[in-house]
């Protein structure tokens, strides 16, 4: 990957969409319970917290935006894209009877994209509210915790770690071996108290109503604090590690071109929704599987598949400006020359 910083973090978020893929096919390809899985529990310790770390690392533009030109934009890119999934798993709870489950995954899915949104808003208003910085971040982090939505309160942090990085990355590029080491042992030393119990819901309302018994309020504190720290541990060891590893492993043509699928994301993310959140999850499961061979040779090889796909159906897309923004949030571009010719030839 040989020092090109963009490699890199387009070398992070193909790892990263590859964990999404893999952690859905596991939790949703099989009637087992997700959270008994080791390899479910350890991706789900820290991938979507590197993905919120990194949007928030490219986030430094938005500030330069007027809010009006940050709303429409950020809406474009990931509003409208979300209405148009979240109208296909209102599509299915209709076409199978289950209306009130399609409701509700049309208001809450896909909550990346949505809760991606709100980070943007509320950064840019803490930003421009405030002259003070550290005044900003402690407002927006107070803020998160009254939204209940999108698990806003576990990425807004981690939005606003990944603004951290950028403003430290030449310290981080410089360390990054010592870096790696220290939160990579942090990481794995707190794996070793990560499991089912975080996915226990844990209400915040109830904890302070419970008050002056603590018990409560210190058990919400803690699952809240653990969850956020081994997210963000991991992140920073995987950053530091892959900036480490770029002056050491030489960027091939391949590994180029697999880098270079880092940039569709977004898309992979919206596209993998459909085929494997609503379409597999229908029809495919493997109950009868050992969990090893399930988890560690099946439902890669499914990613994989997925991901292909997903890079063949982002491609089709492009071609189309309307699908580009609709299911890839970019811009509505002018016709090109021979799609006017094809609506001249059709009109007449």
């Amino acid at each position: 990957m040989a020092k090109e910083r963009d490699l890199v973090f387009d070398a992070l978020k193909i790892f990263a969409i590859f964990l999404v893929l893999w952690g859905h096919c596991i939790a949703h390809l099989t009637s087992v319970e997700a959270t008994t899985n080791k390899v479910f529990l350890l991706i789900y310790s820290f991938h979507m917290p590197l993905f919120m770390t990194m949007v928030g690392y490219f986030s430094g533009s938005a500030l330069n935006l007027s809010f009006k030109e940050l709303v429409i934009n950020k809406g474009r890119q990931l509003v409208i894209p979300s209405i148009v999934i979240a109208s296909v798993y209102l599509l299915d709870g209709w076409i199978f009877g289950e209306w009130d489950k399609g409701v509700y995954n049309f208001v809450n899915m896909p909550w990346f994209l949505k809760c991606t949104f709100l980070c943007f808003v509320l950064y840019y208003a803490c930003n421009h509210l405030f002259k003070s910085k550290t005044i900003g971040i402690l407002v927006g982090l107070l803020v998160s915790l009254a939204i209940g939505r999108f698990n806003f309160m576990w990425m807004y942090p981690c939005f606003l770690f990944g603004v951290l990085v950028n403003r430290n990355f030449k310290l981080l590029k410089s360390n990054a071996g010592v870096i790696s080491l220290m939160s990579g042992v942090i990481f794995f030393a707190m794996l070793f108290f990560w499991g089912a119990d975080f996915w226990i819901k844990r209400d915040k309302v109830e904890a302070l109503s419970a008050l002056p018994d603590f018990a409560p309020l210190f058990d919400w504190v803690y699952h809240y604090s653990f969850k956020n720290i081994i997210g963000l541990a991991a992140t920073l060891f995987f950053i530091s590690l892959f900036e480490f590893l770029s002056d050491k492993i030489p960027a091939t043509a391949l590994g180029r071109r697999v880098c270079g699928w880092g940039k569709e994301t977004l898309g992979v993310y919206l596209l993998q929704t459909v085929i494997i959140e609503i379409i597999m999850v229908r029809w495919i499961k493997f109950d009868n599987v050992s969990e090893w061979m399930f988890s560690l040779v099946i439902t890669p090889l499914i990613s994989i598949f997925v991901l292909l796909i997903c890079l063949w159906l982002i491609d089709l897309a492009k071609k189309s400006r309307w699908l580009s923004l609709l299911l890839l949030g970019l811009p509505l571009r002018d016709k090109q020359p021979n799609e006017k010719r094809q609506d001249d030839k059709s009109s007449t």
